[in-house]
Parts: C-alpha cells; sequence; structure tokens
C-alpha cells in the first residue's frame, strides 16, 4: 500500500510540476489562466519581472461594438481622452467574477493605440512587488509608468473593498491610473511618457458611474 501511494504521489507531482512548467513557458496562456488558476490557498503566478518576445505590438480591439453599447454591457462609462478623440474601435471582455474590461482603441500611423478600462481602483501598493519599479507621474493624481515592455500584474479595490488581481503582457510602455477612482485606466501604444502624461491629463476625471 505505501509504495502504492508513494508511486501516485510521485505522478501527481510529475502532473503538476508538467503543468507549472506549460503556465512559466506559454505568455499568452498564463496570462489567461492566472486569473482562476489556484489549489488549496496557492495561487499559481509567474515571475512579474519578465520581459516579452521583441517585436510584438498593441493587439486590436476585437469583435467592435458602438460606444453607448460598451457602456451598457459593463456597467459604467467608459472615458474618453479628449486628447485622442473618438475611439476607432470599442470591445468589451469579460473578467472572472462578473466583471467586465471595456477596450478602446485607435489607429496612429499603422500602430494602435489602446486604452484598456477595469472596474476598480488601483491599489498602488502592488509597487512593491515589481522588481523594475515604475516612474510616477502626476496628471491630476497619482499615475505610474512603465517605460519598457514588461509583464505587468497589478491589484485593484472593487465598489465592495474586496482586492482583485489582473496580468497583463505589454507590447510597450504602458500608464497605470484611476482618474476618478473608480475605473483603473491602462494605456499603452503610446511611445512618450510626454505624450502619455497628455492624454491621461485630457481625462474628464468625474465619476464613471461605477
Amino acid at each position: 500500500v505505501r509504495h502504492w501511494t508513494r508511486a501516485r504521489l510521485r505522478t501527481l507531482l510529475a502532473a503538476l510540476c508538467g503543468l507549472l512548467t506549460v503556465l512559466v513557458l506559454t505568455p499568452p496562456v498564463r496570462a489567461t489562466v492566472s486569473d482562476w488558476f489556484g489549489f488549496h490557498g496557492v495561487q499559481v503566478r509567474q515571475d512579474p519581472s519578465a520581459v516579452p518576445s521583441r517585436g510584438g505590438r498593441v493587439p486590436d480591439c476585437a469583435a467592435p461594438v458602438r460606444l453607448e453599447e460598451a457602456s451598457r454591457r459593463a456597467g459604467f462609462t467608459p472615458v474618453v481622452p479628449e486628447a485622442l478623440g473618438p475611439p476607432d474601435a470599442v470591445s468589451v471582455g469579460a473578467l472572472p467574477h462578473g466583471r467586465s474590461l471595456v477596450s478602446l482603441c485607435w489607429r496612429d500611423d499603422g500602430r494602435t493605440v489602446r486604452l484598456d478600462q477595469f472596474p476598480g481602483r488601483l491599489d498602488f501598493s502592488f509597487t512593491k512587488t515589481v522588481r523594475e519599479q515604475p516612474q510616477w507621474l502626476d496628471v491630476g493624481g497619482q499615475a505610474l509608468w512603465f517605460p519598457r515592455p514588461h509583464v505587468l500584474t497589478f491589484w485593484m479595490t472593487d465598489g465592495e473593498g474586496r482586492r482583485f488581481t489582473r496580468e497583463e503582457r505589454t507590447a510597450g510602455p504602458t500608464l497605470l491610473w484611476s482618474p476618478a477612482g473608480e475605473v483603473t485606466l491602462r494605456l499603452e501604444g503610446v511611445g512618450s511618457r510626454e505624450r502619455a502624461h497628455e492624454i491621461a491629463t485630457s481625462v474628464d476625471p468625474s465619476p464613471s458611474g461605477v
């Protein structure tokens, strides 16, 4: 019986190691899996200091919908930076626990500028867990500028005070901020910190209805 038990245990451990290897070595998969994969209180996540391969590009907004429809599905009104104007495309994605992600996209000289909007307030204490510290900007509130491509896990707090995480594999510089304290914005596809600052300060800070 003991021999059988040890053999089963070795088999289970080998299977678990194989699964962990897949999570670590497959960036597109781990970004999705890390939102829900966990067992016995252990959360499996990759090293947030990992850097994606070069040559990546900012993804377009898939399955576009009208801005009004995105607002209805998500349960909050997406913000549109005045410096960017009306978006060329809008999409809505599903997040764990019934939350929604709204993405706005603009085409700029063949590149995509993307603004993801999450229904939660950015918890800045996550910066203590990242190896490469961001640059802090003043955009009428605090904002975080990450100048290089990276895999980023950040924390947010919803309207009921519950913390949840989101992991993103970025293709370039990224700006994170919460203009009204109710929605977290992630801007990607803007090459300079100055341009990102200009866009962030053009956002109306009034509540978005989350």
